[in-house]
């Protein structure tokens, strides 16, 4: 189906989140591969160990915090899966319209190569955790919103955009 069609059809979608606390919650609500997997694991805590790569490699507290809003596009249009995503056609022109409205919104450049090396560095992390391999603690909806927030905090991170 043709993009301009869908959004034409299609509900209303969601609105960004104004605040990054809205941003914390949103995301930790959102359950990385539409929540396949036998733990709870949530796209906002995602964000924060994107984050923790990105300014372990950078030192950047601009780049981490464009890594914690990496993936914002999926409080608007959520989470799917990389092979699903290749296969819908006008997915990626619709998560690249959502992206430009974050960058817009935040003034973060979540498409830095940095930003997008960590978040596929985390991803092949995640593959050997699926497995049980070296897995962090994962946490629920609410821890991983604190955990979201204090990030934000520790990389200079204003309470509105």
């Amino acid at each position: 189906m043709e993009l301009r069609k869908y959004l034409s059809t299609a509900p209303m979608l969601p609105s960004l989140p104004k605040t990054p606390a809205q941003a914390a919650k949103a995301l930790s609500q959102i359950g990385r591969w539409c929540g396949r997997q036998p733990y709870y694991y949530s796209v906002a805590q995602h964000s924060v160990f994107v984050a923790q790569h990105v300014y372990r490699a950078t030192h950047s507290k601009q780049l981490a915090r464009a890594a914690m809003v990496h993936d914002l596009c999926e409080t608007v249009i959520g989470d799917l899966p990389e092979p699903i995503k290749n296969c819908i056609e006008w997915y990626q022109e619709l998560e690249e319209a959502v992206d430009r409205a974050v960058i817009g919104t935040t003034c973060l450049p979540i498409h830095d190569g940095n930003v997008v090396d960590a978040d596929t560095a985390i991803k092949g992390r995640e593959r050997n955790w699926i497995n049980g391999s070296g897995a962090p603690v994962f946490v629920g909806p609410h821890e991983a919103k604190t955990m979201w927030m204090l990030a934000w905090e520790d990389y200079d991170g204003k309470l509105t955009w």
